[in-house]
C-alpha cells in the first residue's frame, strides 16, 4: 500500500546510503514521494537533489524540522530557493 502522508516532506540521509544506482552521502537533501510497505518492510522513496530517486528504509534518513531548514538556508545553500 502507498502513503502518501509525508509526501513533500524534505529530509537528510544520516549516514552513507549505497544502492544499485549511486551512493548518498550524509547530510545530502531529499523530498520524499511516497512511501510503501514492501513484504513486511517500510520504504520510503525519496527524490535526492541529485535528480536520483532511490527507496530507502526510514532509519537510514531523518525529516528535517523549520529549525533545520533555516539554519541551513541561511548558509546560503542553493537548494533552498
Amino acid at each position: 500500500m502507498i502513503n502518501t502522508q509525508r509526501k513533500g516532506m524534505r529530509c537528510r540521509a544520516k549516514r552513507m546510503i549505497r544502492s544499485h544506482a549511486a551512493t548518498i552521502r550524509p547530510l545530502n537533501q531529499g523530498i520524499i514521494a511516497h512511501e510503501v510497505d514492501n513484504l513486511g518492510r517500510q520504504l520510503v522513496l525519496v527524490q535526492w537533489s541529485g535528480g536520483l530517486s532511490t527507496y530507502v528504509f526510514p532509519d537510514e534518513i531523518e525529516i528535517m524540522s523549520a529549525t533545520d531548514l533555516q539554519q541551513f538556508c541561511e548558509g546560503g545553500m542553493k537548494q533552498c530557493a
